[in-house]
């Protein structure tokens, strides 16, 4: 049981590295896409 909690515990942590990755990603890309219109 515990090795499953592990593996659960390890699964979230990559999904919100994941997921805060993508959103600087597209931050940087609507600031960048922003700042060549304006």
């Amino acid at each position: 049981a515990e090795s499953l909690l592990g593996e659960a515990e390890a699964e979230l942590s990559k999904a919100e590295m994941l997921e805060s990755r993508d959103t600087k990603i597209r931050d940087a890309e609507l600031g960048g896409r922003s700042a060549m219109i304006g």
